[in-house]
This record gives C-alpha cells, sequence and structure tokens, in this order.
C-alpha cells in the first residue's frame, strides 16, 4: 500500500508539474509567477 501512495504522488506532483510550466508559458510573468506558487503551496499542504 505505502507503494501505491508513493506513486500516486510521484504521478500527482508530475501532473502539477506539467499543468504549472504550461499554465507560465500562457501567462504574464506576473500571474504566471503567482500561479507558480500557488501550486507549490497546495503541493505543500498535501
Amino acid at each position: 500500500m505505502g507503494i501505491a501512495l508513493a506513486l500516486d504522488s510521484m504521478l500527482c506532483f508530475a501532473a502539477n508539474i506539467v499543468a504549472t510550466r504550461y499554465a507560465l508559458a500562457r501567462m504574464p510573468i506576473e500571474l504566471g509567477f503567482l500561479v507558480m506558487l500557488a501550486g507549490i503551496a497546495l503541493l505543500a499542504l498535501r
């Protein structure tokens, strides 16, 4: 069970990075920076 949770965590982390990079590419720098910070904060709260 622990291994499954670790793999799920890695998949969610990778998906979050991909989504954040996509958002950063489409937004102005200031807004993209805030989105990146929000994504990191959401990861930290998991």
